[in-house]
């Protein structure tokens, strides 16, 4: 509680000298210290000047450094301008700039907007608000919803008669605001920009594209439409749909980044929410990790391959799913009583029964529904009861317990009993490379954000920062990934072609995982190359559908794998080689086994003759 001090002069202060804190040694690190006659707990009180028991003294002072006919301590400046609309304007579509800040001369006035000068610019509203502002050079690139422009900074332009603008200087912070050529904007996705050199890039989800600006002093071609390179029919689909775009500069690899992801890590709409399964009988955890296999607290027949896994109470980003299964069983037990609709068991696991599993006989089949009650009887002896009524089931019959287990890749560890949500939205990050003018790969990686700094790339995901292309290849957040590689196979197009073979250039670790023609067979997938180093090995291999090593390229026999079709004689592995006017091959590579070994694949063919019926 402050102390009131009573003042006979306007504008003036006090001065005083405490001799407690004038006088202590150390000096104590409170403002002030107590004073006779004062409060220990709260500021104290200033003795009246005079008195015999005073040992500090106060001055009532109105002069700067109480000087004589010093300046004296005044209202100063009233601001008496009385505002017409004294309320808040929102203006998305315009710039108001402060005053000036130097870090080296120690000014700043960045709190100061000088209602005396000019420092607004607006842009044309119609094109909507402003997302994005970026300064280059001498320039201020404007991203708005609709348009992409540029303001002069420090400077301004005099148009002649012709149209030609002469750059002129002047005392505006912000100049005349021209737009690039085309109607493209960044829409509502700021995080989609990234910049290299003089090339900025950004999505449009409006217009369903994805572009590039190049300009600055190094010249540049404006606003190019970078999605049409292959990609126009993938980025008009998805764009629009995506809750959340996020973009960067991959700096290692000269690459722009963009990560299309279809929802909200918060958003539960359509979510399966359920827990994990919590017992003792497995572990107390799941993850991270490749194919973790994970049961649930309860059937869910909801949840399919693809969707990805969220914590439920914070959103936290575990995954994707990967297969599963929708009754797997967990355990068996022996019933020892029965009663209509309810069984009792005993022994080991009968911890383990909880609502939401369903229950089955082993012997026959015959299935008992849904455990919906749960009692724990003295002796360790458990009765159940599932959601169909009049069952009965024979003292000594074996019955199964069951439940959905998913099998996951987990970038983050899952405790046993956290609630989850599955969505099925999936995300797509790519990268498009101007090398070659093309988006050259799809990634298996979810950041929230993306920069790059002293030529390393970093991504930010579930509050950490992760450096990207260091250490094992296609390892993401913990998870290594599989890679692969999907091609078609269409020489001389009008023609039904027989492919006989499977060839390769590149390195040793690719295997033929599908490959499927236009009439519809399917091959069986080659195993990948792998060196003999005995006699036997080599003849094993000779024999095996693999890939063989001739002159440092691979090659393998393609064994059919097709059902047969009315007529056929010889079909499926008793042919070779399968028919259609294309074929589609995809090529995988076990990252795993190789985590710090670059494997290239340069060329796909395939030894063809034309189909003689």
């Amino acid at each position: 509680m402050g102390a009131i001090l009573e003042v006979k002069y306007f504008n003036t202060f006090w001065l005083k000298k405490l001799t407690t804190v004038v006088n202590a040694s150390p000096q104590p690190t409170a403002p002030y210290a107590p004073v006779p006659g004062g409060d220990s707990l709260a500021t104290p009180a200033v003795p009246i000047y005079g008195e015999t028991w005073a040992t500090d003294w106060y001055i009532e002072e109105s002069r700067i450094r109480g000087g004589y006919n010093n300046t004296t301590v005044d209202f100063g400046v009233k601001a008496y301008l009385d505002e017409l609309y004294p309320v808040q304007q929102y203006r998305p579509s315009a710039l108001i700039y402060s005053g000036i800040f130097n870090s080296r001369t120690g000014i700043n006035q960045t709190n100061q907007f000088s209602v005396g000068e000019d420092i607004t610019k607006s842009t044309d509203p119609a094109n909507g608000s402003i997302q994005r502002l970026y300064a280059e050079d001498t320039n201020l690139i404007i991203f708005q919803e609709d348009k992409v422009s540029r303001a002069l900074i420090d400077k301004d332009a005099i148009y002649s008669a012709e149209g030609n603008a002469a750059v002129t200087s002047t005392n505006l912070v912000i100049g005349q605001i021209v737009a690039y050529a085309g109607e493209y904007g960044i829409s509502t996705d700021p995080f989609s920009f990234a910049v290299y050199g003089n090339r900025k890039y950004f999505t449009d989800r409006k217009r369903g594209c994805v572009m590039r600006l190049s300009s600055g002093v190094g010249g540049g071609n404006g606003l190019t439409e970078i999605s049409s390179y292959g990609m126009h029919d993938f980025f008009r689909d998805n764009l629009a749909t995506a809750k959340k775009i996020v973009g960067g500069w991959d700096t290692h690899n000269k690459n722009y980044v963009v990560s299309l992801q279809d929802f909200d890590i918060l958003d539960t709409t359509d979510q399966q929410e359920i827990e994990c399964y919590s017992g003792t009988w497995d572990a107390s955890s799941y993850g991270p990790g490749l194919d973790i296999s994970m049961p649930l607290k309860s059937v869910n027949t909801n949840i399919t391959a693809g969707m990805t896994v969220y914590n439920k109470t914070n959103g936290l980003y575990y995954g994707e799913v990967d297969s599963v299964i929708s009754s797997s069983q967990l355990f068996t037990k022996t019933c020892i009583q029965t009663a209509v609709g309810l069984a009792t068991f005993s022994g080991n696991q009968t911890s383990y029964i909880k609502e939401g599993l369903t229950m089955k006989n082993i012997t026959t089949g015959l299935d008992y529904g849904t455990v919906t009650i749960v009692t724990v009887l003295g002796g360790g002896d458990t009765t159940v009861q599932t959601n169909i009524p009049g069952w009965a089931i024979t003292t000594g019959d074996n019955i199964g317990f069951y439940t959905t287990v998913v099998t996951c890749d987990l970038a983050a560890t899952i405790p046993a009993g956290t609630n989850l949500f599955f969505q099925d939205q999936p995300y797509s990050t790519t990268s498009f490379d101007e090398s070659v003018l093309g988006w050259t790969s799809f990634y298996k990686y979810k950041p929230n954000y993306i920069d790059s700094l002293l030529s390393k790339y970093y991504s930010f995901f579930n509050a950490r920062i992760w450096l990207q292309n260091s250490g094992e290849y296609a390892n993401y957040y913990g998870i290594p990934y599989n890679s692969d590689v999907t091609v078609v196979l269409n020489n001389n197009p009008s023609v039904v072609k027989n492919f006989k073979t499977i060839n390769y250039e590149g390195a040793d670790g690719w295997q033929l995982t599908s490959m499927s023609g236009s009439s519809g067979d399917i091959t069986y997938p080659v195993a990948k190359y792998t060196l003999p180093l005995t006699l036997s090995a080599l003849q094993n291999e000779t024999l095996a559908n693999t890939f063989k090593r001739k002159e440092n390229k691979f090659f393998a026999n393609i064994v059919n794998n097709s059902s047969s079709t009315g007529g056929e004689v010889v079909w499926g592995a008793d042919s070779t080689g399968i028919k259609g006017f294309w074929s589609t091959v995809k090529m995988t590579l076990v990252n795993s086994d190789y985590p710090t070994t670059k494997k290239e694949l340069f060329a796909i063919s395939s030894e063809v003759v034309e189909s003689s019926y």
